[in-house]
């Protein structure tokens, strides 16, 4: 789960996330791994005073593979498709417009990994804009 709280010129706007992910490991090393994830986010906060709470809450579907070439060396490609849920319609919006191609190498240790990749819409009406590859993007973790 995460929480985020921003603040600025009479509007607060926090939100709350929780996701679930599962692994399956394609051969017995973990080589080759499939993974599948659903993640939400739900929207809270005060604009001008009032109180409220969205109508509903943000999610992504993602699914993605990782394929490790060497002893610290992984290939990743990752599709995520969001989409919004609300709560007083009962309606479940897909954006396909918003679906993602992720995709690069991930370098790591037993403590300290980095992702260097791209994000690309792949949706026919979307534009990259001056990124044809993608936009560049970064990541850093580390397990304690």
């Amino acid at each position: 789960p995460n929480f985020v709280i921003g603040t600025k010129s009479g509007t607060t706007l926090g939100g709350f996330g929780a996701g679930i992910m599962a692994d399956f490991l394609l051969d017995k090393e973990g080589k080759y791994v499939f993974t599948v994830g659903e993640s939400n986010l739900m929207l809270f906060g005060e604009l001008d005073g009032d109180s409220a709470i969205t109508d509903g809450f943000a999610f992504s579907l993602s699914a993605a593979f990782s394929a490790r070439v060497a002893k610290i060396v992984k290939l990743m490609v990752e599709v995520t498709l969001p989409g919004a849920y609300n709560w007083d319609r009962g309606d479940l919006e897909i954006v396909e417009e918003g679906t993602m191609l992720g995709y690069g190498i991930r370098f790591f240790g037993e403590t300290i990994a980095v992702d260097l990749s791209f994000l690309r819409p792949i949706h026919p009406d979307a534009d990259a804009g001056v990124f044809v590859m993608g936009f560049p993007y970064v990541t850093f973790s580390a397990r304690f």
